[in-house]
């Protein structure tokens, strides 16, 4: 959370898939949540991501929406980085903690989906400090972005799962 801009935690259940398609839709829902409450920048937008290094967030489908919020002019520039192999002491480290140790002390016969959300959103609001925004998504809130971009990704494009870092930005030249 920095300059009042939202820290967020997505909890699917098991009919959701991963990948690009669930990886776009948190970028999406963020970003349409910080819009409404009037947090996007307005003046040479930019956005930051911080990715965790795995293949589920450096693919072409992730890329091919981040350039497309470029080429709509939603953002001026985008910066992705991701983190190192084995990282331990990140933020979504600590979240993960609070919820796990707060689940060991619950037992639930019969647990259901909408009580492990519910013990979830309780874990982080009972932590003293600044609570994510808990969100949930159905596989019916996943928007299909592969079929969206196929066809329009490069398929020459390479590279772009070794550990670097990424700018997207429209090329007026």
């Amino acid at each position: 959370k920095v300059h009042g801009v939202r820290t967020y935690l997505f909890v699917t259940d098991g009919t959701v898939s991963g990948g690009a398609n669930l990886v776009n839709e948190v970028l999406r829902q963020v970003l349409l949540d910080l819009e409404k409450d009037g947090l996007l920048p307005t003046l040479n937008p930019t956005l930051y991501i911080q990715f965790d290094n795995c293949s589920e967030n450096k693919n072409k489908v992730v890329f091919a929406f981040l350039s497309h919020l470029v080429e709509r002019g939603t953002f001026d520039t985008i910066e992705i980085g991701f983190l190192m192999s084995g990282h331990t002491h990140e933020d979504v480290d600590q979240c993960f903690s609070v919820i796990g140790a707060h689940l060991q002390k619950r037992t639930t016969c019969c647990p259901s989906l909408p009580r492990f959300f519910a013990a979830v959103k309780h874990a982080l609001e009972t932590n003293g400090k600044d609570s994510p925004r808990v969100m949930e998504i159905g596989a019916t809130d996943v928007f299909d972005y592969n079929a969206l971009y196929l066809g329009l990704v490069n398929p020459k494009v390479a590279q772009h799962s070794k550990p670097h870092q990424f700018r997207f930005f429209k090329f007026n030249g």
